[in-house]
């Protein structure tokens, strides 16, 4: 633990409006953002080793070899990633513009629904550590959080049928039905690719993959919908294209070993979500605060596919595929109360 411990600090802004441009309507609209520096930064790696050449040794060694790896190290003794150090050095920023409308119930209808249109930048990857690529360098580590999400909207809702107002029997059965729901649709998460045969003349094994000559950002993602990009046993040529990345870069300075590779924090982003969770509530009045409820609960109840991210790892044998979902199939339930 470094003896000098910063306190962390978090400034947030934010200016908004609200506009009730009907009756019961009202719209919020707000500019939030959040600035944060002197952040936690645990177990980051200071001792890996360091390039040598014959103009500046180090520890006596003028060319870098997996062999001396552990010569070139800042602290000799002890491995390259057997040492590290818990820093407050780390820094993030959020801009977001976010839109509100509400409904105030009324006419058998209550409805609230939010926009929100975000970036989220930090050197601390998706966690409080900088360990992708060289350590020391934070800005090479600066980008995406791995939870950001650019677009993202939420509605939820709730709405009394109109079966009207009966008496009797007939009441029982159409009196007191409603439709409660929540409605998401956002952005996939970023995506940061990986090599585990990247530094080793540093000694570490892994880093961020190596973008081919000419490739882009922009080539990563393949084309075609989510479900034709899948990959593996499901078909299609995978969610992302194998040919944008190559070979860390060897030879010269980095000996028999390798460098870090050259693609960026978050660059590409995973599926996105447009999910529905639906409720079908009776409520039945027995007597005087004595209720009787019914409820039915679809979650995911069109049963969309919601595909989770690919692997991310460029030696793994499934690289670019789609194994997973980030919401179930269509689950429902039903649910019984007696309210007093």
């Amino acid at each position: 633990l470094n003896p000098r411990v910063d306190v962390p600090l978090t400034y947030q802004y934010n200016a908004s409006i609200q506009y009730e441009f009907l009756r019961n309507w009202v719209l919020d609209v707000a500019y939030v953002s959040s600035h944060g520096t002197k952040l936690m930064n645990s177990y980051r790696n200071i001792n890996l080793a360091h390039l040598a050449t014959p103009e500046n040794p180090i520890n006596g060694q003028t060319a870098n070899t997996s062999a001396n790896v552990g010569l070139r190290v800042p602290h000799i003794g002890y491995q390259p990633t057997g040492l590290g150090g818990t820093y407050f050095d780390g820094s993030s920023n959020y801009h977001s513009l976010q839109a509100t409308v509400r409904k105030a119930f009324s006419y058998g209808l209550a409805l609230q629904a939010s926009y929100t249109f975000s970036k989220n930048l930090t050197t601390l990857g998706a966690g409080d550590s900088s360990n992708s690529n060289d350590p020391l360098d934070l800005d090479q580590q600066y980008g995406p959080t791995g939870w950001n999400r650019p677009h993202r909207f939420i509605m939820n809702y709730q709405y009394e049928l109109p079966f009207g107002t009966h008496q009797g029997a007939k009441g029982k059965l159409l009196n007191g039905w409603s439709v409660f729901g929540v409605t998401t649709i956002q952005n996939g998460l970023p995506l940061t690719f990986t090599d585990s045969q990247v530094g080793t003349i540093y000694g570490v094994s892994g880093g961020r993959a190596q973008m081919c000559e000419g490739a882009t950002y922009a080539s990563i993602p393949t084309s075609g919908s989510v479900r034709e990009r899948l990959g593996g046993a499901s078909g299609g040529s995978g969610y992302i294209n194998k040919d944008a990345f190559c070979a860390p870069p060897t030879g010269g300075i980095y000996g028999n070993g390798t460098g870090w590779g050259n693609s960026g924090i978050g660059i590409a982003r995973g599926p996105g979500q447009f999910n529905w969770d639906i409720s079908i509530i009776k409520n039945t009045p027995i007597r005087e605060g004595h209720t009787f409820q019914f409820r039915t609960e679809f979650y995911n109840a069109f049963n969309h596919p919601q595909f989770g991210n690919p692997d991310t790892g460029l030696r793994n044998s499934t690289f670019g595929q789609i194994n997973g979902t980030t919401v179930n199939p269509r689950i429902i339930q039903f649910g019984f109360k007696y309210i007093f």
